[in-house]
């Protein structure tokens, strides 16, 4: 989808106003992923994974964090359920999880991300990678919570492993051609 098509759709779904959109959320944050989602196919980012259906909304939810973080969590910034939104599962975070420990790759997949291979889009390797590296920072949050008393987002976890990534362009990651990420 390009800017053309977007523009269209706002103008079509919500006066040409992308204020409009983050309007019409009620300041949930789930519910301006699940807009942004149903009216731009772009961000439609999911799966089929063992006969489930798997969304992950990568690029709807660094929407929804882009706001909350311009906006210092205020106005338009505001989401009462910020704090629902995942880490944005791409290549860079699971390959930080992978380099502390967290994830551990079968040999297979090993030998597949450390020769640069390409992992299909879509392909169960792809999304346990992606649905796992959720699962762990998930954990990492509960951990924080329960061990230091502090409330972490799952937003602000994803952009520290993902510095710790880019800082380091010898890590190995997974290559995956895909409009998602």
């Amino acid at each position: 989808m390009n800017g053309h098509e977007v523009g269209l759709e706002l103008e079509r779904s919500f006066g040409g106003k992308a204020s409009n959109l983050v309007k019409a959320c009620g300041n949930s944050a789930l519910s301006l992923v699940a807009l942004v989602a149903k009216h731009f196919p772009g961000f439609r980012d999911h799966s089929l994974y063992k006969g489930h259906q798997v969304f992950f909304y990568k690029r709807a939810q660094i929407f929804v964090a882009d706001l909350w973080n311009a906006f210092k969590g205020k106005g338009f910034g505001f989401f009462y359920d910020i704090s629902s939104i995942t880490i944005f599962a791409d290549y860079i975070v699971p390959a930080v999880l992978r380099e502390l420990g967290i994830l551990k790759y079968s040999l297979f997949l090993s030998r597949s991300v450390d020769s640069n291979g390409e992992i299909g889009s879509g392909t169960e390797e792809e999304v346990e990678i992606r649905a796992c590296s959720i699962y762990a920072v998930e954990k990492m949050r509960e951990l924080l919570k329960s061990k230091y008393g502090k409330e972490v987002l799952s937003l602000e976890l994803d952009l520290w492993l993902w510095c710790c990534g880019v800082k380091k362009p010898s890590l190995k990651h997974h290559r995956t051609l895909s409009i998602y990420y």
